[in-house]
């Protein structure tokens, strides 16, 4: 019997015990529901625990202003290499400037007739060239890219040809002589690439770009000399297309569409193409197929204005860079052509600049380099806190005049 009661005791007990914890916990499910509300009708949102990954509403995304003030931020100086001279690694009126997929630096070290490599932090590779018009030679080399094939593309001004080579300088390819056909040139200056496989050549002298396309053949045909169309191997469909009908031969002027005497290209994320149409002091922007779609600039020293633009490159974000050669400085814009900030002086120290002339991205860092083309060196600039690569500088002695300057 007392066992009986006892059992019957410990029963009542746990049946108290299991109610007293069922209302405990729903008196906290109702607090945490009353706080989440709380939280609620002050912040105007929902809180989940546990949220599921979602696309950011528009209110958790950075303000225009924010992005405005990001797009505005000046890069500041990060490093140099170079001076005047003929020795390696040595200067005389470097006009271009390009990098490669691992951050190696290639110079068109255009009056010394040559082409010189880099390391990342500036130290001096190779070089190849010399005053000449042989295969292995250049004339005036004015600008260079860097494919992602690893093919390295000059434009040898004064031959009135565009070459190709290796990376260690190895020749690859010879094209055009001087004339106005597709496929020649007359004093070429700008070239880049697209991802369709174009080379857009800046035909400065002839006013125009040309859109072509290289298939290139054995090493032992080329050297016959590419003095003939043939030798271009270049099959007819390739040349005779919609942009190359749009920009003809001293097609000379300064309306929408027209050049004078351009100088760079590049292209935007998208594929358009911007060319810095230098003598009348402005950016053009075309379609793939040459259609003009809009200009900005005009001669003059405030923000947005140019003094004989010249190099152009574009970043991933689509911001594009412009060396204002006359102006000493870099300009920073949209695609449609906003201005956004400026940078440089004229000068040899610290951030100043002397006529700057190529520029180019490097991909590996987004840092931008410049052909600082009257000092004789190349200056990096960078978004970095703390650089990637930060050199010793030397402030260089200007040996180049403004009317020293290789021009057309």
């Amino acid at each position: 019997m007392k066992v009986f009661k006892s059992f019957t005791v410990c029963l009542l007990l746990v049946f108290f015990l299991c109610t007293a914890c069922s209302k405990l916990k729903q008196t906290n499910f109702s607090v945490l529901s009353s706080l989440k509300e709380k939280i609620a009708s002050i912040t105007g949102r929902r809180h989940n625990l546990n949220p599921p990954l979602t696309t950011p509403s528009p209110a958790e995304l950075p303000s225009s202003k924010t992005i405005e003030k990001q797009l505005k931020i000046i890069p500041r100086f990060a490093s140099s290499f170079g001076e005047a001279g003929v020795l390696p690694g040595e200067f005389a009126s470097p006009l271009g400037v390009a990098v490669d997929s691992e951050g190696n630096i290639f110079v068109a070290d255009t009056q010394n007739n040559r082409i010189q490599k880099f390391s990342p932090g500036g130290e001096f590779l190779l070089k190849w060239g010399g005053l000449g018009s042989d295969l292995r030679q250049l004339c005036s080399p004015y600008n260079l890219i860097v494919t992602s094939e690893n093919i390295v593309y000059v434009t040898d001004n004064m031959n009135n040809r565009i070459m190709s080579f290796t990376e260690d300088g190895a020749v690859v390819a010879a094209k055009g002589n001087d004339g106005t056909g597709i496929g020649q040139f007359h004093q070429p200056i700008g070239l880049a690439m697209s991802e369709d496989g174009y080379l857009f050549v800046v035909d400065s002298g002839n006013c125009r770009v040309q859109k072509l396309k290289f298939s290139y053949i054995e090493d032992n045909v080329a050297a016959r000399g590419f003095s003939s169309q043939e030798s271009l191997t270049m099959p007819g469909e390739e040349l005779n297309n919609s942009w190359n009908e749009k920009f003809t031969p001293w097609n000379k002027g300064d309306n929408p569409g027209q050049l004078d005497t351009p100088w760079g290209v590049a292209f935007t994320p998208e594929g358009e193409v911007l060319i810095t149409d230098m003598k009348n002091h402005r950016v053009q922007r075309f379609s793939p197929d040459g259609d003009y779609i809009l200009q900005w600039g005009a001669l003059g020293d405030k923000p947005g204005k140019f003094n004989f633009p010249t190099g152009i490159a574009v970043d991933k974000e689509g911001i594009v860079y412009v060396s204002d050669t006359g102006n000493n400085r870099i300009e920073k814009f949209t695609i449609d052509g906003e201005f956004l900030a400026e940078w440089g002086k004229l000068g040899s120290g610290i951030g100043e600049l002397c006529k700057p002339h190529g520029i180019a991205i490097d991909s590996t860092t987004g840092d931008i380099l410049v052909a600082d083309t009257g000092n004789n060196r190349i200056v990096r600039f960078t978004y970095h806190k703390k650089p990637f690569l930060q050199l010793p500088f030397h402030r260089p002695t200007p040996t180049v005049k403004q009317e020293e300057l290789p021009t057309i």
